[in-house]
This record gives C-alpha cells, structure tokens and sequence, in this order.
C-alpha cells in the first residue's frame, strides 16, 4: 500500500473512531489509542494530527484546540457522517 493509500485509509479510520466517539469530542490520544490496532497505518500521534487538520480544512470534523497548549480534539460534523 503507498503512502497516499494509508493517508486515505487513516483518515477514514480517524472519522471512524469520532462516529463512534462518546462522549464528543474525542482527543487526539483516544483517537490514536483507537486506531492503533490498524498496525499498516503506522499510526501516531503527529500522523492523527495531520489528518484532523486535513478533514478539518474539508469540513469533515471540527477541531479544538486549547489555547497555548499543543493538544487538539474533534468531533465529527454532519458533511463528515455523510
């Protein structure tokens, strides 16, 4: 699998886990911890973050961030359930 390949399938395993997600939002450690599992994706925690900002910028979740702190969560937003 090439590398654009995993980028695609790591975010939709990402979507996954905040469809799923209770309560919302979801913080980028839960959803790391729940796509782990998918060893191919290599997942980790700057590679969560690249693609929560991806589906940020295409309105699939929104994100939250804390101010001055280098943590983000999301939750998933009606475009992104369709």
């Amino acid at each position: 699998m090439d590398d654009n390949n995993k980028n695609c399938l790591r975010r939709l395993r990402v979507l996954q886990a905040l469809e799923r997600a209770t309560p919302s939002p979801m913080g980028e450690i839960a959803i790391l911890n729940a796509i782990r599992i998918d060893t191919e994706l290599s997942p980790t925690i700057e590679r969560v973050r690249k693609s929560l900002t991806y589906l940020g910028d295409n309105n699939l979740v929104e994100i939250i961030r804390v101010p001055d702190h280098d943590w983000m969560a999301a939750r998933i937003s009606t475009a992104g359930l369709a």
